[in-house]
């Protein structure tokens, strides 16, 4: 890990050797009900890709990861199936593009979830692309 964020949870890994080529961001939010679909390892295992649709995009406030800052992040709500697993994985739009960065499903229905938007993490994208040196977590959440 060459990049973490602990507002939004980010952490940017450094592959020396991968020879993909990396997926095209689009860094501005999606507009209501642009589809795609959320891609991840669900569960740890096989990767699966699900339908989804952007309903909403809005700011939340809530607490960074280990609960000492209040931050307000640009999130977009979804309707799909957002399960363990996907928690970092990418929302691409129809087209193969990278709209979103999933990283949570809504505890009270089922096929809602959520992502952050590009805008919210095109930074951190843009200072980890050329790091290769780790960097820490600081200390773990309890």
């Amino acid at each position: 890990m060459v990049l973490f964020d602990p507002n939004t949870d980010l952490a940017i890994l450094y592959s020396p050797g991968l020879t993909l080529r990396p997926l095209v961001v689009i860094d501005s939010p999606p507009v209501r009900g642009t589809g795609g679909a959320v891609i991840g390892y669900p569960g740890g295992g096989a990767e699966q890709v699900v339908p989804a649709a952007v309903s909403a995009t809005e700011a939340a406030t809530g607490y960074n990861i280990y609960g000492d800052t209040l931050v307000t992040r640009r999130i977009e709500v979804l309707s799909a199936r957002v399960i363990p697993g996907n928690s970092g994985g990418p929302l691409v739009n129809d087209s193969g593009q990278v709209i979103g960065v999933v990283f949570a499903a809504s505890t009270t229905a089922p096929d809602v979830g959520y992502a952050l938007t590009m805008p919210q993490v095109y930074s951190d994208l843009q200072a980890g692309e050329h790091r290769t040196s780790p960097v820490s977590t600081e200390a773990c959440a309890a």
